[in-house]
């Protein structure tokens, strides 16, 4: 469960970058959270109906008050109450500033800054310079890691030659 709250907190942290591959970034990483969501619902169905996923998932984000606290009684009931708490956040988009709250208090995690989300992504470079860019194109993991992030945007580096 900490890996999703992760996403949401490098999510935020790319909210700096405003141009094509910040947003593309975001956009990813997003996605992602987002992927991680709906196996985590998934493998909750295997313990209930889908049926029944689907309903918490929506009365957890309803304006209905009674609503919402049938739903957190629900999850809580069929998992536990620690899981429940991490996944509302996750599934109510009213609280999105809970999402950080709840991965400090129930994770230790802290916001970042996208030179730290970056950093994080690809430990080769630091704070984006050119040298670490340089030595991540010398490693077969470091143009990897590239051409996962350029890809939509360009042909691929080729393994066998360095890009600078």
């Amino acid at each position: 469960m900490p890996h999703i709250y992760q996403m949401h907190i490098e999510h935020e942290a790319l909210s700096a970058f405003e141009t094509p591959a910040g947003i593309l970034l975001r956009d990813l990483v997003a996605e992602q959270a987002n992927l991680l969501k709906e196996q985590i619902l998934w493998l909750l169905g295997a313990l209930i109906s889908s049926t029944e996923v689907q309903a918490i998932e929506r009365s957890l984000g309803s304006s209905e008050v009674t609503a919402r606290a049938n739903a957190m009684e629900t999850l809580e009931a069929l998992t536990t109450p620690a899981f429940a708490r991490a996944m509302v956040p996750l599934l109510d988009r009213r609280h999105g500033g809970e999402l950080l709250t709840q991965a400090r208090e129930q994770f230790g995690m802290t916001g970042m800054q996208a030179h730290q989300v970056l950093a994080h992504a690809w430990p080769e470079m630091t704070a984006a310079s050119a040298d670490g860019m340089a030595a991540a194109a010398k490693t077969r993991s470091g143009r990897q890691k590239i051409n996962a992030l350029l890809g939509a945007v360009m042909t691929e580096i080729p393994d066998d030659k360095p890009i600078l």
